[in-house]
């Protein structure tokens, strides 16, 4: 059983003991979820991806996905925006990309710009529609040629912070369109 977490001072957190598993890191497709593995005091570690697995059962397949050291969490650089698309820096994935994605488009972002501006961060509002910061026009043109409806809003006082639009909505649950 995963304890309820208790806030600890910034100071102790490189101290403090698991299991943990952190929402930035988890990311579901049907199935099949994908869960990061960092390193460092806000990481998701073994313990919280083996209680993930308990906790769901055999109707789910958990996937532990290695990141690159300096990888925060899963989400700074992955994003699906529909079925069969996806935003990703390659680079945070140490054994390439998960399986579950591998054969999908892949609208690539820098490693750098992943981890800097978190510009893979985004809000999946629906199948082929998100919200992205303002400051990756580049982005928002590559989505928009994959006819993604993009809505740019301003968000440069909060990335700084190391947190993007999905950091701020961790989605837990999609019902399918009808």
């Amino acid at each position: 059983m995963v304890p309820p977490g208790s806030p600890l001072p910034l100071q102790q957190v490189a101290r403090a003991q698991g299991p943990y598993l952190e929402g930035g890191d988890v990311m579901l497709f049907g199935p099949d979820i994908l869960v990061g593995a960092g390193q460092g005091g806000f990481a998701t570690d073994d313990d919280g991806i083996d209680w993930l697995r308990r906790e769901l059962g055999d109707g789910y397949r958990v996937h532990r996905v290695p990141l690159h050291p300096g990888v925060l969490h899963l989400d700074d650089g992955l994003a699906a925006v529909r079925e069969g698309l996806a935003i990703a820096a390659r680079a945070q994935f140490v054994n390439g990309l998960p399986p579950v994605i591998a054969d999908w488009d892949i609208i690539d972002v820098g490693l750098d710009e992943a981890l800097e501006r978190l510009v893979a961060n985004v809000l999946v509002l629906a199948p082929g529609e998100v919200i992205l910061d303002s400051r990756a026009l580049g982005l928002a043109e590559q989505l928009t040629r994959h006819d993604v409806t993009v809505h740019t809003l301003d968000f440069d006082a909060v990335t700084p912070f190391a947190g993007g639009f999905r950091c701020s909505h961790h989605p837990v649950h999609r019902a399918p369109a009808e």
